[in-house]
């Protein structure tokens, strides 16, 4: 898996180590982590989860469901620095964003990349929008947002190696590959604000491990296929033509009902039907019991 740091790589010998416990926060049965509480839980002894420091500021505006969402794998490794923030925003104590100091990453028609910012040492928060892909523009345009300046990657991969299925077509990632990503170009663009310690690719760290776990299952069990992992573009594109497939059918429904209720219509006006025919009721009797 690419940007992946050189600690992990003998974590896929040690997936069927790690084990389901009981979060100790909400008492919930959880495995690799809690995506309530945000801890690591059911580590193998010989595996360090990291704790690290960020460069900026993360919110994640979230609405979603955390057990589907990569959001989580950021707060657990990196909690002082990462907060997911609930959408819709509560209105007696809504965010507020300085425009100087906080932007939002998403890619629209004037969004920048971070490397053209000029101001960019004052930069502080960086904003990221976790939802179902069709409902970002709305959050977008949330007064709480929409006054804010928009930033993008300057190179966005093609590809993803996230297993959640997406009807958008390609260029777009998970949230966990995003934050990982922008910051690595914000370290780029301003070194001086790296933390010398910190490696920004260890936010993958469960993202790594989830994935290799589902890649390692559909290896290894005779009912499933490697190319159906949810993670490879092969099963992604089988996935947006089922999809296609699908939504075609139901216009072609919904097209048929339009033109019959106009053929009815016309038939009516033009006295060919004395009325439009009447619903069939549906029996409704039952019988008595005695």
């Amino acid at each position: 898996m690419e940007a992946t740091p050189a600690a992990l790589a003998d974590l896929s010998a040690a997936l069927t180590e790690w084990t389901r416990v009981e979060c100790p926060g909400c008492k919930k049965s959880c495995k690799y982590y809690c995506a309530k509480c945000f801890l690591p839980l059911g580590a193998p002894a010989n595996v360090n989860v990291p704790h690290i420091r960020l460069p900026l500021k993360i919110d994640i505006v979230f609405q979603d469901k955390l057990k589907k969402s990569t959001a989580p794998h950021g707060k657990v490794v990196a909690p002082e620095d990462i907060q997911i923030v609930p959408y819709p925003f509560p209105e007696s104590t809504p965010p507020h964003y300085d425009v100087k100091k906080a932007v939002v990453v998403y890619p629209s028609n004037d969004a920048a990349v971070i490397n053209e910012l000029e101001d960019l040492e004052s930069l502080e928060t960086l904003i990221f929008i976790d939802c179902p892909w069709q409902k970002a523009p709305s959050i977008l345009n949330d007064p709480v947002l929409s006054h804010l300046r928009c930033v993008k990657l300057a190179n966005p991969p093609l590809e993803s190696k996230f297993w959640r299925y997406h009807s958008s077509g390609k260029g777009c990632i998970s949230t966990i590959e995003a934050v990982h990503l922008l910051l690595d170009e914000y370290v780029v663009a301003r070194p001086s604000a790296a933390h010398a310690s910190t490696d920004i690719s260890q936010l993958l760290f469960f993202f790594q491990i989830v994935h290799d776990t589902i890649k390692h299952t559909h290896e290894t069990d005779p009912n499933r296929q490697v190319e159906r992992a949810p993670m490879s573009e092969a099963e992604k594109e089988r996935q947006r033509l089922m999809r296609s497939q699908k939504e075609n059918g139901k216009k072609r429904k919904l097209e048929n009902k339009l033109a019959f209720k106009q053929k009815l219509a016309a038939d009516v006006e033009a006295g060919v039907l004395d009325g439009w025919p009447k619903k069939k009721s549906k029996c409704t009797s039952t019988r008595r019991v005695p």
